[in-house]
């Protein structure tokens, strides 16, 4: 039985017959993505109908839902719709809102600037101000430090001041889950190799040994780790746990679990407690690797009037091509927290943050009433999103030809790169499918563009949730249309 509309089992005679009636009396003219407002789904071509509804299996999907849509960006017509109103937690899809957001409201030259201070007013004390760059890591802080080297009085002993007050510090998203922590990173205006420590963890040489954890990015004095992990039996037995407990003095790292003894290694990231600690204890070391020695740090403000000694800056494509193609959350929500400050004057926050993409989704003639936008990046379970909305996104975006390449040359493609680059490999999607991929516990999501056969280029949004089990069959359904549309032509259907 194919998956229909209403979430009732209906026979599959009955289906085919209202299927049958709906197509008769559908219109043959251009459907609008804007205008088409029913709730259930389209299907003014039959044949594309049944191949989804074939893969779309009665195994899959009747204890779940799905919304989607396919509409042809060449022709502006809806080719295939199902429950395209229905409101679903888009994950990671909720990174296209974000994306759209940033390259509408913010200038293509726009920079994430890391200004450098020596204080006016005590002259040995040296001011770092933080403006969300989420890909600073110690090779930039290297660089910086270097620069800070050949600018000061290197025989001095500084003060080093960390202003972090671009954005608010409140470090996580509504709606985060609390078993998120520790492995989501917080976020801040000072952001260091994701907010992350890597712990790396080897297996003993035989079942029941002790395995050997280390810290691989964290300086001395920020964390610890309490091991009491073993080694397992088998592959099956990988089931390593990680606590983190933030103190007084330095946060513990606590491991529980077993690892298989096949096992080369394991690497997980932790997110810091504290960005703003971790980013000072880092450029401190790299300043005295420098020659600067520095006695303490401390978090402060960086006098408005006073002009920076120079500035560290990052262009904005590089963290949107970061975001969309390998998924950072991190990234989503510096850009989220940017574009709140750029809208409100205000220090970057949640609220801004929401600000920004509700005006934009104005802009684009989307009622916002009907999507629910808690954070940047698609990790909060209040946020929702339509099929539909997606689709006015992806629309919205290839009309505004100024930026749409931008866009584009930032999702992941099939079989090539980011979060596709193992998906669709070998198939007619490979290299002509770009789309941003979902993933929550129960849900999952994959939304773009797909060229066909003959040419033609659509837009397509394709949204799952409520299934207990792993989303590999979901995603397979999702990859399975990709194929399908990219080796079509229009006659076909």
């Amino acid at each position: 039985m194919p998956i229909n509309q209403t979430f009732l089992r209906i026979p599959h005679s009955l289906a085919a017959l209202v299927l049958t009636l709906f197509v008769a009396c559908a219109s043959t003219g251009p459907r609008d993505v804007n205008t088409m407002a029913d709730r259930t789904g389209s299907r003014p071509y039959p044949v594309l109908a049944a191949r989804i509804e074939r893969i779309l299996a009665d195994t899959l999907f009747p204890p779940s839902s799905a919304g989607i849509m396919i509409y042809s960006l060449t022709r502006r017509e809806v080719l295939y719709s199902l429950n395209p109103d229905l409101l679903f937690a888009p994950g990671s899809n909720q990174k296209l809102i974000t994306a759209a957001a940033a390259l509408e409201l913010l200038d293509a030259d726009f920079h994430f600037a890391t200004d450098i201070f020596i204080d006016s007013v005590d002259s040995k004390r040296l001011i770092i101000r933080g403006s969300g760059d989420p890909l600073l890591d110690e090779t930039d802080l290297d660089s910086i430090a270097s620069l800070i080297a050949q600018m000061i009085d290197s025989t001095a002993t500084w003060e080093l001041v960390g202003d972090q007050s671009r954005f608010d510090n409140i470090p996580k998203g509504k709606g985060w889950m609390w078993d998120d922590d520790p492995y989501v990173a917080p976020i801040s205006a000072f952001s260091l190799n994701g907010n992350s420590i890597e712990v790396l963890v080897r297996p003993g040489l035989h079942a029941g040994d002790p395995t050997t954890a280390t810290l691989m990015n964290s300086p001395p004095g920020l964390v610890a780790l309490d091991n009491h992990s073993t080694t397992g039996s088998s592959g099956k037995d990988d089931s390593l746990t990680f606590e983190r407990s933030a103190g007084q003095e330095i946060d513990l790292i606590s491991i529980e679990g077993t690892i298989g003894p096949e096992r080369k290694e394991s690497r997980t990231g932790i997110g810091v407690s504290d960005p703003g600690e971790y980013f000072l204890k880092v450029l401190s070391a790299k300043l005295a690797s420098h020659g600067v020695t520095v006695a303490n740090s401390c978090i402060g403000i960086a006098p408005e009037e006073d002009p920076p000694l120079f500035t560290y800056s990052r262009e904005i494509d590089s963290v949107l091509h970061f975001m969309l193609k390998e998924s950072d959350n991190l990234s989503g929500e510096c850009l989220f927290r940017t574009l709140g400050r750029a809208v409100s004057g205000q220090p970057g926050s949640t609220e801004g943050g929401i600000l920004a993409l509700k005006t934009v989704l104005h802009r684009f003639g989307i009622d916002s009433a009907n999507v629910g936008i808690a954070d940047g990046s698609g990790v909060s379970r209040y946020n929702l999103a339509t099929a539909r909305v997606l689709i006015q996104v992806l629309e919205a975006l290839y009309q505004r030809g100024h930026i749409f390449e931008r866009f584009r040359l930032a999702l992941p493609v099939a079989g090539v790169d980011g979060t596709l680059s193992t998906r669709m490999k070998g198939t007619p999607a490979q290299g002509k499918l770009m789309a941003k991929t979902g993933t929550l516990r129960g849900a999952s999501s994959l939304s773009g563009y797909v060229t066909m056969a003959d040419g033609e280029f659509l837009a397509f949004a394709i949204l799952m949730q409520n299934y207990p089990t792993g989303p590999r069959d979901y995603r397979n359904a999702q990859d399975s249309i990709g194929v399908y549309l990219s080796a079509s032509r229009r006659s076909d259907f």
